[in-house]
This record gives structure tokens, C-alpha cells and sequence, in this order.
């Protein structure tokens, strides 16, 4: 059976599973992982653009030693590990989000019922 929602036509027993055991913060939560996912982008390009500038200048000295010597934090690998390092929660992240996604999906009708197709 179906319910009307002002969202909606949905499936009666799944509104009812819906209503007994989502929890609606779990979607703020995944918003809010998301937002640390779209920063952490933001700061993995700035890093690759010093990545590839540092990157451009090794090339450009060849074998050429500088005689300038920078501490290990700052070298051209260490960056290159903070970068590919630095994402490694995202899958995670996003799958919660498209996990919760996928539990409101539940509440679609069964196709053989009716469905109000007006848009």
C-alpha cells in the first residue's frame, strides 16, 4: 500500500520503518563530512599546484645540486605523502552519505502501484 506525503507518494510499511528508526541528524552529519570532503579538495589542489611548481623546478635543475637544503618536512616527497595521504577518509565519507541516500530510497512505492506521475 502507499501513503500521500507532502513529499510524495511513498510505501506505507517502509514510511513506518522510516518513521520507527531514521535518524534525520544523520544526514547533517553527512553534510557536514561532506564539507570536510570539499575543503579537504580545496586544500589537496593548493598542494598539488606547489606540488607541480616544486615539481617544475627539479626539472628545470636537472642533477644540479643547490646548495640550499630545506628540512625534510618541507621536501618535495614529504608534500607528495601529505597529498596522497590526506584523502584517505573521503570514500568513506561519501559512501555514509550515499548509504543514507540510499535508506530514504526505501520509501519509493512498489512499481506496480499507482503513481502520481504529474510534474
Amino acid at each position: 500500500m502507499t501513503v500521500k506525503t507532502r513529499y510524495g507518494t511513498v510505501d506505507e510499511t517502509a514510511l513506518q520503518a522510516f518513521l520507527d528508526d531514521f535518524d534525520t541528524g544523520s544526514i547533517l552529519q553527512a553534510v557536514s563530512n561532506l564539507d570536510r570532503v570539499a575543503y579537504g579538495i580545496g586544500q589537496m589542489q593548493e598542494e598539488l599546484r606547489n606540488l607541480y611548481r616544486m615539481s617544475e623546478d627539479l626539472m628545470a635543475d636537472g642533477m644540479n645540486e643547490t646548495g640550499h637544503e630545506v628540512p625534510d618536512s618541507e621536501s618535495i616527497w614529504m608534500l607528495a605523502e601529505d597529498i596522497s595521504t590526506a584523502a584517505w577518509e573521503w570514500p568513506d565519507l561519501i559512501d555514509e552519505a550515499i548509504e543514507i541516500a540510499d535508506e530514504v530510497t526505501k520509501l519509493a512505492p512498489a512499481p506496480d502501484a499507482e503513481w502520481d506521475d504529474e510534474e
